[in-house]
């Protein structure tokens, strides 16, 4: 669920914006990419937010690498399941 409007600027330029759906709409919940506007070293984002409850909303930025399936795939079967238990808990630590 968005907000009725969330705005997402990065180094001054706007990497995105959600605005009230047309009526009969949906807006669909999908990654939104800000790669492009990154740069080395320190970025400024600003994030602006316009809704009765935007204290109910969360964003996450997810910090990705490149690999392909066979890399991924050694990567899996290296941490077994133990690794799996360990992420899990990572995850419950940070929420």
């Amino acid at each position: 669920i968005w907000s009725s409007f969330l705005s997402v600027q990065v180094n001054g330029n706007e990497v995105f914006t959600t605005k009230v759906p047309l009526r009969g709409h949906k807006r669909r919940d999908v990654p939104q990419g800000m790669t492009a506007n990154l740069r080395r070293g320190r970025n400024a984002v600003k994030v602006t937010a316009e809704d009765e409850r935007r204290r109910d909303f969360l964003i996450a930025v997810v910090r990705t690498v490149p690999r392909k399936p066979r890399e991924l795939v050694r990567a899996i079967l290296q941490l077994g399941s133990s690794g799996a238990e360990a992420s899990l808990e990572r995850v419950r630590s940070l929420l």
